[in-house]
């Protein structure tokens, strides 16, 4: 990303339009958050550890999917291409809040788990790449109050 936005300081691709981001100004979005100490730290790039983070970030962001998306056919183009097109077949599959007997947790049900430790080995043991180190990371959103808060709340 090596272009910024004049009206909200976004970063963006050199390809992207102006104006994507924020219509030319007219939608203001609040200031991010800075996020908390653990992520911090994995989205510095310094030790091994951040590196291996930073270069399977694409996993570690499907440890918490609620649903899962899949289409009979995907058209990639060549150069820059902010979004995707399928063709045919596009679904999209959301399990019920608990597993049946005997099966093990996926998606959405991970956060009904109970403890913050065990969604995160679980999140960690479904997703091929990620590591268990970052059980801080991975079990983040079932430490966030909003989120637990809201989730308990579908129950």
């Amino acid at each position: 990303m090596d272009a910024v936005c004049t009206y909200c300081a976004a970063t963006k691709w050199k390809d992207e339009p102006p104006g994507l981001c924020c219509s030319n100004g007219n939608v203001q979005l609040l200031p991010l958050l800075p996020p908390c100490k653990p992520l911090q730290f994995l989205m510095r790039g310094y030790t091994s550890d951040s590196k291996h983070f930073l270069q399977h970030i694409r996993q570690y962001n499907s440890c918490f999917q609620m649903t899962f998306f899949g289409a009979t056919k995907e058209i990639r183009g060549g150069g820059f291409m902010p979004t995707f097109k399928v063709q045919g077949q596009i679904y999209h599959r959301v399990v019920s809040l608990l597993p049946t007997s005997g099966a093990d947790p996926q998606f959405l049900q991970i956060y009904f788990m109970g403890d913050a430790a065990t969604e995160a080995n679980h999140r960690c043991s479904r997703v091929p790449g990620t590591r268990r180190y970052c059980d801080t990371v991975a079990a983040f959103p079932s430490r966030e109050p909003r989120v637990r808060s809201t989730l308990q709340d579908c129950t």
